[in-house]
């Protein structure tokens, strides 16, 4: 199994965002989700495999419902 290492560009927009947002709430459920994906959509193209599919599928369907504006 390879080694799991992930670089972060802390001047990209998506990151800088997310870190404002994080820091005017650190709870925010939104920003965590977007963190998780982030990690498992670079694992997953990196060629390794999910240990929570399940999970990973929960956080797309409520990213789409946001993007829907679905409750």
């Amino acid at each position: 199994i390879g080694k799991k290492t992930m670089e972060i560009n802390p001047n990209h927009p998506i990151i800088k965002t997310m870190s404002e947002r994080l820091a005017a709430d650190e709870n925010d459920a939104t920003v965590k989700d977007l963190i998780h994906l982030l990690y498992e959509t670079s694992l997953i193209t990196s060629g390794f495999s999910l240990e929570d599919a399940s999970g990973f599928a929960s956080r797309i369907f409520r990213m789409v419902k946001m993007g829907l504006s679905i409750d």
